[in-house]
């Protein structure tokens, strides 16, 4: 995620969806006082090279740890990870909860959605490459369909990312599937100059979304298409999105 102050720009980050490049794009516009989450180290090298604004005011402080919770604090000098208050994909209710409702609701809550179908083949896909990469055979054997049975809760990640009580709280949304237009529409609304070709240099994750079988093939089973509708179904009703073969 990333917090532009000057901006009032939130950007709630998901999964599969661009999202590092567009946060990639926003660090062009961060300073020192905003917040800005690590990425991962390929993604921090890019940052680095194009000499945008890297990670910064992600963790709680000492004071602010200690008055939080003192066993954590106590933790905190032996684990890193304890003293962290925002990350990449933290959900809006989390944010909303660490930044005060208030302040939340001021903020320009931007957010990157995309079909649930698509996006969950390129979550597989994703999953596959690391396997490989970690040399995880029991997963590279597992069928698309196997995969989701295995791990049901990416079907509807990216929907609890940006609830909040069963309500969406976006302000701003970009689709997916409409980049050509929305990147532009974007940048011309908010007066980020030079948002536009920065996503597209930075377009970091796209060999994922190359699936190696039609998105219908791997979707052959009529229940997985049911099931994907069915867990987001007030997703795709709130941003117009249609059930595969509709």
């Amino acid at each position: 995620m990333i917090l532009l102050k000057d901006f009032n720009i939130l950007f709630i980050k998901g999964i599969k969806v661009a999202g590092s490049s567009f946060e990639l794009a926003l660090s062009k516009f961060a300073n020192m006082n905003d917040i800005v989450t690590p990425m991962g180290s390929d993604d921090e090298l890019k940052r680095s090279n194009l000499n945008l604004q890297g990670p910064v005011n992600f963790k709680y402080t000492k004071f602010e740890l200690f008055k939080k919770s003192r066993s954590k604090f106590v933790l905190s000098f032996k684990n890193r990870n304890e003293n962290l208050k925002f990350h990449e994909h933290i959900s809006a209710k989390n944010l909303r909860d660490i930044l005060g409702k208030d302040y939340f609701n001021k903020l320009t809550k931007v957010a990157i959605v995309r079909n649930p179908y698509s996006y969950l083949v390129s979550r597989y896909y994703w999953s596959i490459a690391a396997a490989e990469f970690y040399k995880k055979e029991e997963i590279l054997k597992l069928s698309f369909e196997d995969w989701v049975k295995k791990y049901p809760e990416t079907i509807n990640e990216n929907t609890n990312l940006i609830k909040i009580k069963d309500k969406f709280i976006i302000d701003e949304v970009v689709k997916f599937e409409n980049f050509d237009t929305d990147i532009p529409k974007f940048e011309k609304k908010y007066a980020l100059s030079g948002f536009e070709e920065l996503f597209k240099i930075t377009n970091s994750k796209s060999g994922f979304n190359k699936s190696k079988k039609n998105i219908k093939e791997l979707y052959s089973n009529k229940s997985l298409i049911e099931t994907v509708y069915y867990m987001n179904q007030d997703f795709m009703s709130y941003f117009d999105y249609k059930k595969l073969n509709d």
